[in-house]
């Protein structure tokens, strides 16, 4: 039972909510047997895994259904779009490219890895760092660099957190030192087992 827009209450039959072309097939939906067994075995999952062909009649209804999409018709299922409707006519569609030939300036050897010395390549990416900073947040990494040209180690580069300078200097190194002798004395200790050590 439902109210109707006057406030009465009125009870609708199943074929006066469901189109009466729909009726049929329901029923046969609600009273197939699914999971009924046949000498032990179940039907239900042979159905859904593999299910009965279906005729060329049923196929070809099918597809008349389906042809009323426009995706249908513009891309149908397993092909590849179909662009000749958009093109001129006359058109010869093996024979026709389209757009220029790619002037090539230099091979792609080049681009990656250009025939300079590193000097040149090493003060190209210096310059504008500082724009690169704030557009992309790209900060230099700790580099070891020994050669003739740059005998030095480069650190990287910290983050600059806009911290108060009268308080902090990104220079300052914080904490202890480590305890440790450059002769190699305490790596000599745990070469030894703790009872060798104490006797």
């Amino acid at each position: 039972m439902l109210f109707t827009s006057k406030g009465k209450m009125h009870k609708w039959s199943v074929s006066e909510i469901i189109s009466p072309n729909l009726l049929p097939a329901l029923n046969e939906k609600i009273q197939a047997p699914v999971g009924k067994s046949e000498c032990g075995k179940v039907n239900g999952a042979k159905v859904l895994i593999n299910p009965q062909p279906i005729t060329t009649f049923q196929q070809k209804m099918k597809d008349k259904k389906e042809s009323v999409y426009f995706s249908n018709r513009r891309a149908p299922l397993g092909k590849s779009h179909d662009q000749t409707p958009g093109l001129p006519k006359g058109l010869d569609l093996l024979n026709t490219t389209f757009g220029t030939a790619i002037v090539r300036e230099m091979s792609a050897r080049d681009m990656v890895n250009p025939p300079k010395p590193y000097k040149e390549v090493f003060e190209a990416a210096q310059a504008g760092h500082d724009l690169y900073i704030v557009s992309h947040n790209d900060y230099f990494v700790a580099v070891l660099l020994k050669s003739e040209v740059f005998p030095f180690l480069f650190l990287g580069e910290a983050k600059n957190r806009k911290y108060n300078p009268s308080s902090f200097h990104r220079f300052n190194l914080y904490g202890i030192p480590t305890p440790h002798f450059n002769d190699g004395r305490n790596m000599a200790k745990t070469l030894h087992w703790l009872h060798e050590l104490q006797m």
